[in-house]
Formats: C-alpha cells, sequence, structure tokens
C-alpha cells in the first residue's frame, strides 16, 4: 500500500522539479523493535526517492547497532529517539535540518519544505536579518515541538529550519510532541508550536516560548539565548507568547 497517492506523487515532483535545487539526502534513523511509526518512516521518505531519485535519495540506519548508534550520536541526535531524520546537502553536510518523529499529516510539508531548504546554498534573507544572525555567536538547539494537527507548526518549524541552514551555529530539532511524551512533559509543552532553545550538548532552556513567531520575533528570541549564553546563564527563563 502506498503513501502517497497518484495526485501527492505528482505535486511532489513539481516540488522536486522546480523548486528543489540540488540534491538532497536523507538519513533516516530507525529500529524494528518499539517503533510504531518507523516503518512507515522508511517507506514515505522511499516513495519520495522514488518520484525523484536524481534529487533525493534515503539512507536507512539502524540505530540498533553499534555503528548506527554512534552515528546518529555524530549528529548530536539521541539513538533512542527514533525515527529521526537528518537531511544533507549535496556535500553531504548536515544543514542542520532534523526531524524526530513521522512528518505526517500537516507536518508533511514541513518534510517538503525542508528538502527544498537542505538543496539551497544560501538562504535569501535582507541584511538586517544577516546582521542579526551573526550575533548568535554560541551553539545553539532550537527544539521545535509540533502535533501532525497543528496548523501553526510547519511554520515554526520552517523558521527554525531557514535559521539553520543560514547560521552555523543554529541547529533545528523539531519534535513530534506525541511521538517523544517524555521530552513534552520536561519541557511542560501543553500548547504548540512550543519552542525550546538550549545550547547545543545540553538539555537545560535557555529561552522558551509558545506560538507561531514571526521570524523577525522569533530571531530575537535566538539572540536573547545566545546573549545569555556569553554572559554564563544557563537556566530558563521563559518569554511570553
Amino acid at each position: 500500500m502506498q503513501l502517497l497517492n497518484e495526485e501527492v506523487r505528482q505535486q511532489v515532483k513539481q516540488v522536486f522539479d522546480n523548486e528543489v535545487k540540488a540534491p538532497v539526502k536523507a538519513v533516516l534513523f530507525t529500529r524494528a523493535i518499539n517503533c510504531e511509526t518507523c516503518p512507515y518512516a522508511e517507506q514515505l521518505l522511499k516513495e519520495l526517492a522514488e518520484v525523484a531519485p536524481e534529487k533525493f535519495s534515503v539512507e536507512v540506519v539502524s540505530t540498533a547497532q553499534p555503528e548506527g548508534e554512534e552515528k546518529a550520536k555524530s549528529f548530536g541526535l539521541d539513538p533512542e529517539r527514533v525515527p529521526a531524520i537528518v537531511l544533507l546537502d549535496k556535500e553531504g553536510k548536515d544543514r542542520g535540518i532534523h526531524y524526530i518523529g513521522l512528518p505526517a499529516g500537516l507536518e508533511f510539508s514541513t518534510l517538503m519544505n525542508a528538502i527544498i531548504l537542505a538543496s539551497l546554498d544560501e538562504i535569501q534573507m535582507d541584511d538586517r536579518t544577516k546582521e542579526l544572525l551573526q550575533q548568535i555567536n554560541q551553539p545553539l538547539d532550537v527544539k521545535v515541538f509540533v502535533t501532525t494537527s497543528c496548523g501553526y507548526c510547519p511554520q515554526a518549524a520552517i523558521t527554525a529550519y531557514q535559521f539553520a541552514v543560514a547560521s552555523d551555529n543554529v541547529v533545528a530539532n523539531v519534535y513530534d510532541a506525541q511521538e517523544n511524551p517524555d521530552l513534552s512533559q520536561k519541557y511542560q509543552v501543553v500548547g504548540v508550536p512550543k519552542i525550546v532553545i538550549t545550547k547545543q550538548g545540553n538539555d537545560e532552556p535557555v529561552v522558551e516560548f509558545v506560538g507561531a513567531q514571526p521570524p523577525e520575533y522569533f530571531l530575537s528570541y535566538l539572540i536573547q539565548a545566545a546573549q545569555k549564553l556569553s554572559q554564563g546563564g544557563g537556566s530558563g527563563i521563559i518569554l511570553p507568547s
């Protein structure tokens, strides 16, 4: 049984033909046991590769194997959190675009936009935004909690991905809140999208906010997080949505 019907496949092919500028590779971390959505994630990515094999490819890695576990860790991922998708550009570089969960429902659009972003050499941004991004001098992990039925979540996820591509100091990890209930509880995810900014390699919140904010506001939170870390701060501050 196919996950993508013929109409969706045609739409996907148009996106690959018109908007994906260079080949993108997805590394899918999975395991056979205790992961109900892993087979669906694998099938989804392989169907995308069938639609546009010259633009999209998939590598499936089992974190049940020691080498797979180490590879997941090399991307800053928890090997136990599967399925997890990392998108690599034409040079095989991790652009900081990670999705932890099955990108189904409304989050399928997040996946497609993520592929487009991973294919771009440079994100089109105004000079002021580029200037502000240069102020981020700390390694930030932007955790975006989403659900597949949330209409505002794709906007928040894509904004985070844009900043990840534009700044070497930003990694964006988008989590399906329902597939990662322990993290949702830890970060008190009541409404989505919920954004938690931490230092890379550290789970302690530095800045948190709720809602799909305009890019300029979203970026201001990243700058505040970087400034707080530069000053030696680390405990969570919660900013209003």
